[in-house]
């Protein structure tokens, strides 16, 4: 992933990268506030394979999630595609790809997040998940 940041909505314009944290097994960010914006890219790549699909999905409730995608990103995606819940299906030829992504904080909690990538390796499919907490 790249670096991610948070665009607080209590400070118009102001910003803060975020920081991974892992312990007991979990990977975690940094606190956010409701009302906060989360940005950032996750990097896509199958090595010698190909793409196939890649899913992010967030506890509901709590983050309202998407993606933001260029018209030319779109034109490598499956019509089968469903962006409005978080799957991407990759048209054949595709071995990487960046997603920009973003979560915006609905209410206070420890929200979830699921990153799943399908490819046509036979190590396929890879999941990550991090909890976002949010105050």
């Amino acid at each position: 992933m790249s670096e991610i940041y948070a665009w607080h909505t209590d400070e118009p314009q102001t910003y803060d990268s975020l920081s991974v944290w892992y312990k007991d097994d979990t990977y975690s960010l940094d606190t956010i506030s409701v009302g906060d914006t989360v940005r950032f890219a996750v990097l896509l790549n199958a090595v010698t394979n190909q793409l196939t699909s890649f899913s992010a999905k967030a506890d509901a409730g709590l983050l309202d999630m998407s993606f933001l995608l260029t018209n030319e990103f779109e034109e490598a995606l499956e019509e089968s595609s469903d962006q409005e819940n978080g799957l991407l299906n990759f048209k054949v030829g595709y071995s990487a790809a960046t997603v920009p992504m973003q979560y915006v904080a609905l209410k206070s909690g420890s929200a979830k997040v699921t990153l799943t990538l399908s490819t046509t390796s036979e190590f396929s499919p890879r999941t990550l998940s991090f909890l976002q907490p949010i105050y």
